[in-house]
């Protein structure tokens, strides 16, 4: 169905007849992309981590999930896979009326990676020497980790990186991190030395 269009032939300015012509709708067909931490894959992560699955779609009225996920979908969005700890597929359909489309992407799963984690006092490994009564900072960083926990000269948790004073010093003091993920465990120490 379309729109009516009505045309008068004229010839010597009188009208000869007239012309009705149905103009059809012509509806563009919808497109979908479907990214995992936004990369058309495949992807491979950690074992028993997750990916961001993340889409969108023009022309098209509805969407739907299926492979290793399910379910009627927006138009456009993002969802997480949840914990993987086996190869995954995810495909969405979105329809209107131009047709329907589908894309797919895939998510591998690797070997689990152990966590890393490096201490400084002030940006060295050390041991370092400070003035008795003053303060160093510690600095951390880390990889696949998901929780670091502090011991020896200070305690409790910390975030996987970070930065921080120490207290004012005036012994030798040991400081310990140690960060966990996926996995396993690793842990380093910094030693700031003060002299008596």
């Amino acid at each position: 169905a379309g729109a009516i269009y009505t045309f008068e032939v004229v010839i010597n300015g009188n009208t000869a007849c007239t012309v009705n012509v149905t103009g059809i709708a012509i509806s563009r067909p919808p497109s979908v992309d479907i990214k995992a931490n936004g990369s058309d894959g495949p992807i491979t992560i950690n074992s028993g981590s997750s990916a961001i699955l993340s889409w969108t779609s023009s022309n098209a009225t509805s969407c739907t999930a299926s492979g290793h996920w399910s379910g009627s979908k927006p138009t456009s969005g993002a969802q997480s896979t949840g914990s993987l700890t086996a190869p995954r597929g995810y495909t969405i359909t979105c329809n209107g009326p131009g047709g329907s489309v589908s894309d797919s992407v895939t998510v591998r799963v690797g070997a689990l990676l152990p966590p890393t984690v490096d201490i400084k006092a002030d940006g060295s490994d050390g041991p370092i020497t400070i003035d008795s009564g003053s303060s160093a900072t510690l600095s951390w960083t880390s990889s696949n980790a998901t929780s670091c926990i502090a011991s020896g000269g200070w305690s409790g948790s910390r975030w996987t990186s970070g930065s921080e004073p120490t207290e004012l010093l005036t012994a030798d003091r040991i400081y310990s991190l140690t960060c966990n993920g996926p996995g396993g465990s690793a842990s380093d120490s910094v030693i700031v030395a003060v002299p008596p």
